[in-house]
């Protein structure tokens, strides 16, 4: 799908794979009124009793600011515990793996203005149970890159998340 066009009520779209005799459906909602959007896997057609999911971030964010120097020295992966936690891009090199332990209630990738986070649905449910950070390469006014993997329980073969695009809110 090149382009979704999302109806005043919401939509939904939904892909299924298989692989080695493992299905996975992953179903996306989409919201007209906000940046927010949640996502719902099913492991369980392939008679997983558990599983862990890893949602990728990264490796950035689309440039919009002028000052592209100025908005670079703002990338940062956020986590969320019990307070917030920052790591900037430029504190790892390329090839660098850094391992933040969870669980966390919410994953992000920053700029200056804009963030892309991965989100728990359930405050009762399965959290983020950690991080795995890796640099990226640097080039010139590109500056730095990272990726970032988060891992996400999924007991019973089900998972869900949240992922919110857009601007900061301060």
């Amino acid at each position: 799908v090149d382009r979704l066009n999302v109806a005043p009520g919401g939509s939904r779209l939904t892909w299924t794979t298989e692989r080695g005799g493992v299905v996975v459906t992953l179903t996306y909602r989409f919201s007209a009124s906000d940046y927010l959007f949640h996502v719902q896997g099913d492991l369980s057609a392939a008679g997983a009793q558990g599983a862990l999911v890893l949602v990728g971030l990264g490796p950035e964010l689309r440039m919009v600011e002028s000052d592209s120097v100025d908005d670079r020295r703002s990338y940062a992966l956020v986590t969320k515990a019990r307070s917030t936690e920052k790591l900037d891009f430029n504190s790892l090199t390329a090839g660098q793996r850094r391992e933040l332990a969870g669980p966390f209630d919410w994953v992000a990738l920053k700029t200056k203005y804009f963030v892309a986070a991965v989100l728990t649905v359930d405050s009762a449910g399965p959290k983020f149970g950690g991080v795995v950070a890796v640099g990226g390469r640097r080039s010139g006014r590109q500056g730095s890159r990272l990726e970032a993997f988060a891992s996400l329980p999924a007991p019973s073969g089900v998972f869900s998340h949240a992922i919110y695009l857009g601007p900061q809110e301060y």
